[in-house]
């Protein structure tokens, strides 16, 4: 009998402590709803909750900071971050957004370094060379954002946005055909969204500027 006794009291135990992680996620998503309404306050006492109930998920926290990056607190947003970090589960998000955090500070060395040391964590996190090529794309770095691109698609072949940015940088500069090669890889992995529908555009409009059919000489122009 005191087996089964015991037997009963862990599969209880197991029991509550899925019972908890799965109210959590209801509650979260109820909570993501309500930020999404723009209520973020409610959404982030609810998220509090969640954290309560299911303390080993880091996406509570993780989208608590989300939710002060949208009411602009960025530090408080940086401390929930770092307290973050500690968990076993992460992904490259959480150095994503705090890099982001430091960005919109005005402090873009510091988010440069959020984004290294995020990659040392994860190596094939194609986002972190995404966010520190578009620090140095806003400083007219192109050169250096255009090398992080590139090192961005290398290690992450499959995250389209790189080529996005390495397409747009391109097709509006005197190396178009590079634009146009980027361009049609992004279209290829990324499909029916608005950007599809923007990159479109632009090689439409590049084609038809770049080439010239005339009755005696025609003209191909996409590079130097």
């Amino acid at each position: 009998m005191k087996n089964y006794y015991l037997l009963f009291l862990l599969i209880s135990n197991v029991i509550f402590a899925q019972s908890n992680s799965d109210i959590a996620l209801i509650k979260a998503n109820n909570a993501i709803a309500l930020m999404d309404d723009g209520k973020i306050e409610e959404s982030i006492k609810i998220l509090e909750e969640c954290k309560e109930l299911d303390p080993e998920n880091y996406m509570y926290p993780y989208e608590i900071a989300y939710a002060h990056v949208l009411k602009k607190e960025y530090k408080t947003a940086l401390n929930i971050l770092k307290a973050t970090k500690k968990y076993k589960t992460i992904n490259s998000q959480v150095y994503q957004m705090a890099g982001n955090c430091y960005s919109y500070l005005g402090k873009s060395e510091r988010a440069i370094k959020e984004y290294e040391e995020g990659m040392k964590r994860f190596p094939k996190a194609g986002n972190l060379h995404l966010e520190k090529g578009n620090v140095y794309l806003a400083q007219e770095n192109y050169d250096e954002a255009i090398k992080n691109y590139k090192m961005g698609i290398e290690v992450a072949p499959m995250f389209s946005s790189n080529y996005f940015r390495l397409a747009k940088l391109y097709l509006n500069s005197n190396n178009k055909l590079a634009g146009l090669l980027y361009g049609e890889l992004f279209m290829n992995i990324e499909r029916t969204t608005h950007r599809t529908q923007e990159i479109s555009t632009l090689l439409y409009n590049t084609y038809k500027s770049s080439i010239s059919l005339g009755e005696n000489e025609s003209e191909i122009d996409f590079c130097d």
